[in-house]
């Protein structure tokens, strides 16, 4: 058995096959001849049905019973169907598709009240499933060989559509996550300012200068009058005793 397309998983799983949810499955079956080691393409026609699956691996698969079996294969609309033919035209036997190697197609739909609708995520990976697919041309390929072939497999497909509750679950995780983000860039974004703010009046404080004080005296010496200028510290610098004033500059009037 040959696979048209094979696509890698998030997950891969090296004994499975692993096709995409929205590309249509077309599979390639191969007649192997035990005696010689020769194969060679199957040409007839045949049924092809999911007899059983998983959403847990391969070591959880549950096969249908014969009424589940109907109700998720058969295309006659009365139940929640697994599949569908890729080509809507195609052989069929009343409600069961006839396939053969050129129409081959199927797609996969998962309806409502099927076992592989809501799948549960495992975050972050889309949900995925195992399907057991039998095929078999008993009853149907009646020209083509007198032989009777059937084979079953299991193969993985992911990216199923999410369920309601999945939907919701991102949603609502995308909002805490999201406030969160804010929550935090607000606080930084405060604290920065309040360490900006209390730096710059540091600075301010550091860069005030107090300015000198300028008295005068007037001092009498018999016949001369002398203005005495005293420059004196002002606040922020301790402040010199009277009789330690420097006199800066003396202007003599007579």
């Amino acid at each position: 058995m040959m696979y048209g397309e094979i696509y890698d998983c998030p997950i891969p799983d090296p004994e499975y096959p692993c096709f995409y949810y929205k590309h249509a499955f077309n599979p390639v079956f191969r007649v192997l001849d035990v005696m010689t080691g020769k194969s060679s393409l199957f040409t007839g026609q045949y049924n092809m049905k999911v007899i059983g699956g998983s959403a847990e691996g391969p070591g959880s698969i549950e096969y249908f019973n014969g009424e589940q079996l109907q109700q998720f294969n058969l295309q006659n609309g009365l139940g929640p169907t697994i599949w569908k033919p890729e080509d809507s035209n195609g052989h069929s036997n009343g409600s069961v598709p006839i396939f053969q190697h050129d129409c081959s197609g199927i797609v996969w739909r998962c309806e409502q009240g099927s076992p592989c609708a809501s799948v549960p995520m495992h975050f972050p990976w889309p949900p995925e499933y195992y399907f057991v697919i039998e095929v078999t041309n008993r009853q149907v390929d009646l020209y083509s060989t007198y032989c009777e072939f059937s084979t079953e497999f299991t193969i993985k497909v992911h990216g199923l559509e999410l369920s309601k509750y999945d939907l919701m679950a991102i949603v609502g995780w995308s909002l805490v996550f999201s406030l969160v983000f804010i929550t935090i860039f607000v606080t930084c974004h405060q604290h920065k300012s309040g360490d900006t703010k209390t730096h710059r009046q540091k600075r301010k404080t550091s860069r005030v200068v107090p300015m000198p004080t300028i008295t005068e005296v007037d001092i009498s010496d018999d016949s001369e009058t002398e203005e005495v200028i005293n420059i004196v510290e002002g606040q922020g610098f301790e402040a010199l005793p009277s009789e330690d004033t420097i006199n800066r500059s003396r202007i003599s009037t007579r």
